[in-house]
């Protein structure tokens, strides 16, 4: 198996490393062979070559790759920057290919620091050119400060480190990982059944014969690389567990190890590892941070040895003890598949031989055993040669699922494993030894007879929802909204009497049935719950996370199918309620003023915190009392994985369709007042009066009365007369609602109508 992810061991801390180390440690003792890539950030194992340019946090290492149960997979790339011409043919071969042969190789290193030399540690990471040297993508390695060195890295001191250390080393080996910005050689990736022809990065040509490709790298790509060479290895020769010490004792046979920078084309016809000789995969770092070879802070310098203050870390020269072409840049080297496939089997063959037998509750032939019952195993290591037998082993059932039962460590060539729960089942129970760096591993054949009879099952299933942050409130719901948070979870229990609450606060676990495997159908009012049919997952629950419900009542009924180990469970109802969802609906004019007669436009949006389909119906918009033209369509949007549904609705209108919201209309008119009166009697008044006067005085008294009479005229006007300033319309959305969403009406806005 391979597996391309990582963290470095102080990010894991001690729970996490030690996770790591016995899950790889139970795969080696199965059979399974681990490869992990050594991660890509070069000897910075706890810096992020996605968004550091340069390392802040020293050497380091990734735990998921340094135990010494699993093959750690570096990276190399083709040393043919300035010679291409020398590996590659102008045109594609018969094969369609255009490498002449065996290109040479390098460490992995994107980065500035891949030129570091004793005397430019501290320049040639100021201002490299181009700039994307200043990375620190490349192959990992280096020291474990975690685990010790294991029995099959004894004897070796690679470059850097100082005589007496005891450390774990990686990597182990080498494969191809260049991205291409150097070599311009890359993994090769494309796409052709999903991705409509033509279209990046599709295979398949357009009708003009274009087609695409992207390019990859890294030890995500080297590990599983080493995975399929590994693969061809356990067809010949069966279940290997944990290569390494196979790897390594054919690394240390004389004539295995061959200089790659001065392998001819035609490769190699008898060495298996082309030991790297050139490069390192030191990284550039900030001045004064650990390890960093610049003590000035703010300027750059690049990862040196702690060992030698002038070395980078880490570099390809040779080292000393038993393999001295070992390093940390790139551990073994690279492979050469052929020669290796021919010298495995004679390697192991330079093992001890062991036999291994067991037996099952202190019997070869053992009685029939309910699932669920504990047993106990004993296993037995022996050899006809001389030493003691070490390592682990692991226990094998030729089931189709839970095969894998577990694994312990021996003791002078024997363990006995209590605790054991088999798969139900008839069958042979087999154990297989490892083997270490001295003795061969075995499996014993034909094993011990064993009927292991089915348990009954229950089966748990509840709506688990959530809040807001992703906390649980409850795990067994009976009501919840349209397009709330929440999933539909079961759990396979075993015949006890005893609780699964795996999700509490506390989980109470002994009624769990974590080895149960099958499936689980759930019924909705009678019809298939989404998929219908949902599998067990390897911690004996599963989760319909996409459900759906719309509103209303839905009976629920879930039945559990069974397995090798578990009967058939079922059906269980359940009831669940479904209610509208909430609204929140919001008004919003383009202006908040207008002059008469003029257009507005108004926009509702109803709001939601629904993760469904989006709100539909309508919006009525209204001032004060009255509607605004027609009800407008509310459109809708579902939910995306970053906001949650809505619609929106829209009018545009005038003011002739803007009625004030609590008195009718009023039409100007002129105004007419008793008061006018007044005016025109003490004019005729005074008309009458000049009779009585001398007509000298006459023309002076008319022309008085009639400047007092417009005085007057304009002040019984000026307080009898009107003016307009206008009014405030108060404007309104109601949202209609519709199968999943309620009712909602909008705060009321005010519009100033001049």
């Amino acid at each position: 198996m391979s597996e391309s992810f990582g963290a470095c061991e102080a990010g894991l801390g001690t729970t996490g490393n030690q996770f790591f180390n016995n899950l790889w440690e139970q795969a080696a003792a199965q059979g399974i062979t681990v490869m992990i890539s050594a991660g890509d950030p070069g000897s910075a194992g706890c810096d992020d070559f996605n968004t550091e340019s340069v390392a802040i946090n020293g050497l380091a290492v990734s735990g998921f790759a340094s135990t010494p149960f699993n093959v750690a997979v570096g990276g190399t790339d083709f040393d043919d920057f300035s010679s291409q011409t020398s590996f590659w043919s102008a045109s594609n071969g018969t094969g369609r290919e255009s490498a002449l042969g065996y290109i040479h190789e390098i460490p992995w290193n994107n980065s500035c620091a891949a030129n570091a030399t004793a005397t430019t540690l501290n320049t040639v990471c100021v201002s490299p050119s181009p700039s994307s040297l200043l990375s620190i993508s490349g192959g990992s390695g280096g020291p474990s400060s975690v685990y010790a060195r294991p029995a099959f890295q004894n004897g070796i001191i690679p470059n850097g480190i100082a005589a007496g250390d005891n450390h774990r080393y990686i990597p182990d080996a080498s494969l191809f990982a260049s991205d291409g910005p150097q070599s311009k050689s890359f993994y090769l990736l494309c796409e052709a059944d999903g991705i409509s022809a033509g279209s990046a990065p599709s295979c398949a040509p357009d009708s003009s014969g274009h087609f695409s490709f992207f390019a990859a790298g890294g030890t995500s790509a080297s590990s599983p690389a080493f995975a399929a060479i590994m693969a061809l290895i356990n067809q010949s020769n069966g279940r290997q567990g944990n290569a390494n010490p196979v790897l390594y004792k054919i690394a240390a046979t004389a004539g295995q190890s061959c200089n790659s920078s001065a392998t001819p084309l035609t490769g190699s016809t008898t060495c298996s590892f082309y030991d790297i000789t050139k490069g390192n995969n030191s990284v550039p770092c900030a001045g004064n941070s650990p390890n960093c070879s610049s003590k000035t802070t703010g300027t750059n310098g690049v990862l040196v040895s702690p060992a030698s203050a002038t070395t980078p870390a880490w570099t390809t020269a040779a080292g000393s003890g038993a393999i001295p072409g070992y390093d940390l840049a790139t551990g073994l080297g690279s492979v050469n598949v052929a020669n290796l496939a021919t010298q495995w089997p004679l390697a192991v063959g330079n093992f001890h031989a062991t036999a291994t037998t067991l037996t099952v509750n202190a019997s070869a032939s053992p009685a029939p055993i309910p699932h669920g019952t504990a047993a106990t195993v004993k296993v037995t290591v022996t050899s006809t040669s001389a030493g003691t037998i070490t390592g682990d082993v692991g226990l094998l059932a030729p089931t189709a699922v839970n095969g894998g039962i577990g694994d312990s460590t021996l003791s002078g060539g024997t363990v006995t494993i209590t605790g054991v729960i088999l798969p139900g089942g008839t069958y042979n129970l087999n154990a297989r030894y490892a083997g270490d760096t001295t003795f061969a591993s075995s499996t014993s054949s034909p094993g011990v007879p064993v009927v292991v009879n089915k348990e009954n099952s229950r089966l748990q299933y509840g709506i688990v929802t959530f809040d807001a942050s992703g906390n649980i409130l409850s795990t067994n719901a009976t009501t919840v909204a349209y397009g709330s948070p929440y999933i539909l979870r079961f759990d396979i229990l075993n015949h006890t009497t005893s609780a699964c609450t795996p999700l509490a606060g506390t989980p109470v676990l002994t009624g769990c049935a974590f080895d149960a495997t099958g499936t689980v159908t759930i019924k909705d009012n009678g019809s298939p719950l989404d998929a219908g049919s949902f599998p067990v997952n390897s911690a004996g629950s599963g989760e319909d996370q996409p459900i759906q419900l719309l509103p209303g009542s839905h009976a629920l009924s879930a039945s559990y199918s069974g397995d090798i180990s578990y009967n058939a469970s079922g059906p269980i109802a359940d009831t669940l309620t479904v209610t509208k969802a909430a609204t929140a609906t919001q008004v919003v004019p383009n202006v908040t003023s207008i002059t008469s007669g003029g257009s507005i436009t108004l926009t509702a949006t109803v709001a939601t915190i629904s993760n469904g389909a989006g709100p539909t119906g309508t919006v009525q918009f209204r001032n004060g009392s009255s509607a605004l033209s027609a009800a407008a369509t509310c459109t809708p949007t579902a939910a995306s994985s970053t906001a949650a549904a809505f619609c929106t609705a829209t009018l545009t209108t005038t003011l002739s369709f803007l009625s004030p919201p609590s008195f009718p209309r009023r039409i100007p008119r002129i105004p007419s007042k008793p008061i006018w009166i007044l005016p025109f009697l003490l004019l005729i008044m005074f008309l009458l009066s000049l009779k009585r006067l001398p007509i000298a005085k006459r023309y002076g008294y008319a022309s008085a009365g009639l400047l007092l009479f417009v005085f007057l005229a304009a002040a019984v006007a000026g307080c009898g007369g009107s003016s307009s300033s206008g009014h405030t319309d108060s404007i309104t959305a109601v949202y209609s609602g519709d199968t999943n969403y309620a009712v909602s009406t909008s705060a009321a806005v005010s519009i100033s109508v001049q």
